[in-house]
């Protein structure tokens, strides 16, 4: 059984995982269709290009308006041409199975995710429930001596299996 130490350890490796997987495939997707236009390649860097000139201009105060208006239409060219080719720019993202955290368990604040905090309470709830030693199968009312203990335990059952028939699926 492990601790819970190693099973966040465990959790963290294969959220690390999953998000280079999705990166390393909106890589792959990027780099076939650069292949397939590969006058896409020259439009990004142009657009790239513009977007460092834009920010020294701004860090340094200078006028911004006509880069500004460059990179927009640096930025309409490459939509043109994904559009063109029946490509959404979304399809050359990293599709991340949380659209929050972006598979890091992290939200941008710093706190942990909704799906991180699922899964590692899935993760302890299944590590606890061994062998079905904590299901109402198993439970053994011999174990408390006969009499007014014993009964108690009995009506406890009773109440916590029609609890548990209520819990909808």
């Amino acid at each position: 059984m492990l601790t819970r130490t190693e099973i966040i350890r465990q959790l963290d490796r294969e959220y690390q995982q999953k998000a280079e997987r999705a990166r390393a495939d909106a890589s792959r997707a990027r780099a076939d269709l650069e292949a397939r236009l590969p006058e896409l390649a020259g439009l990004d860097d142009e657009y790239r290009r513009l977007t460092l000139q834009l920010a020294r201009r701004i860090a340094s105060d200078e006028p911004v308006e006509e880069l500004r208006a460059a990179q927009k239409k640096a930025e309409r060219a490459v939509d043109e041409l994904l559009a063109r080719n029946g490509v959404a720019r979304a399809d050359l993202e990293p599709r991340y199975e949380c659209a929050i955290c972006h598979d890091t368990g992290r939200t941008p604040d710093g706190g942990v995710c909704a799906c991180y905090r699922r899964a590692l309470l899935d993760r302890l709830c299944r590590d606890l429930s061994v062998d079905g030693e904590g299901s109402f199968e198993a439970f053994d009312l011999t174990v408390f001596p006969e009499g007014a203990q014993r009964e108690d335990m009995r009506e406890l059952r009773d109440k916590m299996l029609r609890y548990a028939e209520d819990i909808p699926d």
